[in-house]
């Protein structure tokens, strides 16, 4: 999985076609497990119950690091990086607010997780 095709399919350029939320929580793990970092080490020492949101919260991270890291070195990847980066803040901010829906994968999957209950669940 690359970050480059993710950010084409998920970005703030893009429709946004949300993910039913069993389908973010598995973007999710998938992201955590399969990404070179060494985050799998960690799913030995965490308990079953913990590793789900830790998942959850992996991805968030990563994706805000791969936001300011995978975009490029130039002065106008920087600019890139800085807007898109102004997004993902943004969608934090309204993941939080819970009353709008939410497209991106991770941020779905990160409501769940901290039991904010948005306005398509309490419609």
């Amino acid at each position: 999985m690359k970050f480059s095709d993710d950010l084409r399919r998920f970005g703030p350029d893009t429709p946004g076609n949300p993910m039913s939320l069993d389908n973010s929580l598995t973007y999710c793990r998938r992201l955590a497990e399969t990404h070179y970092e060494n985050f799998t080490v960690a799913g030995f020492f965490l308990s079953r119950r913990l590793r789900r949101p830790f998942h959850v919260v992996y991805a968030y991270c990563r994706w805000s690091d791969d936001l300011a890291d995978e975009i490029g070195g130039s002065e106008e990847s920087r600019k890139e990086s800085l807007r898109l980066l102004d997004w993902w803040e943004r969608e934090l901010d309204r993941c939080f607010n819970g009353t709008e829906p939410q497209t991106h994968p991770v941020y779905i999957a990160l409501r769940e997780i901290v039991g904010i209950r948005s306005v398509e669940t309490t419609l």
